[in-house]
């Protein structure tokens, strides 16, 4: 059923990323299931974060879909749950930083395996309802498979526990924290900070706290073995020069 879902969420115009649900739903011989971006770049040990039993993520980063789009979804939904304000990470330009309390980023999510078919059947629903209500989203549409977990976690009537943004540590932020879980380089953001990339796609700590740094250095690791297994493999070696280049927008 996993694979069918894969295919049938991911295929639909406007819901890319929605395969993100599929692991959910296969037996895993661990405590927790944890799906991440390939874009996630794990530097430190996120054990200590792994023993809750509610379904964590880390919060949105930037207000995204905007509250608005958020109340109309929910009110379309026929769940009576009341849009709910909380905070996202970041501040972006022209928008506010509030947003709905269960509005996640998808870079990370979280489930521990005694729940996680659980989160799987229900995410799923709320994604193929998505699908069929695509024009409640509009410009947003690219975030079904995130709004859809905020409507699994209404109709389950609880609220996401937030995993803290140093686990999904985007670009914007790293002059305001001294320590590193995990770094989400994505291509949106790349572009918007060419200061922090090397000719050889790694990055400087330049200004930064001594805790972000030495998170720099393994990451620079990270990225070297990456450009080796990347320039390596007939499917990947084409388009190395998308990865991690300030100059590329996709």
């Amino acid at each position: 059923m996993g694979s069918r879902l894969g295919e049938r969420v991911e295929s639909s115009r406007g819901a890319p990323r929605c395969t993100r649900i599929v692991p959910f739903f296969d037996d895993h011989s661990a405590d927790c299931i944890i799906v991440c971006d390939v874009d996630l770049f794990f530097v430190g040990d996120l054990s200590d974060l792994l023993g809750s039993w509610r379904f964590r993520a880390p919060p949105n980063n930037g207000s995204v879909p905007p509250p608005h789009v958020l109340q109309s979804v929910l009110a379309a939904s026929g769940l009576g749950r009341p849009y709910r304000p909380g905070m996202a990470v970041i501040h972006r330009a022209n928008t506010i930083r509030e947003t709905h309390i269960n509005n996640i980023s998808g870079g990370v999510v979280v489930a521990p395996a005694a729940r996680s078919k659980e989160l799987a059947l229900i995410w799923k629903k709320w994604a193929e309802w998505l699908v069929q209500h695509e024009a409640l989203l509009g410009p947003s549409a690219f975030h079904i498979y995130q709004v859809s977990f905020a409507l699994a976690m209404e109709e389950l009537r609880e609220d996401v526990e937030f995993l803290p943004p140093q686990v999904n540590t985007v670009l914007h932020i790293l002059p305001e924290i001294a320590s590193v879980r995990a770094f989400h380089l994505t291509p949106g953001h790349i572009p918007q900070y060419p200061q922090r990339f090397n000719s050889d796609k790694t990055m400087n700590a330049d200004g930064l706290e001594p805790g972000v740094s030495q998170a720099i250095g393994r990451l620079n690791d990270c990225i070297r073995e990456a450009v080796t297994t990347i320039a390596s493999l007939p499917s990947t070696k084409d388009h190395l020069d998308k990865f991690l280049n300030p100059q590329w927008r996709r």
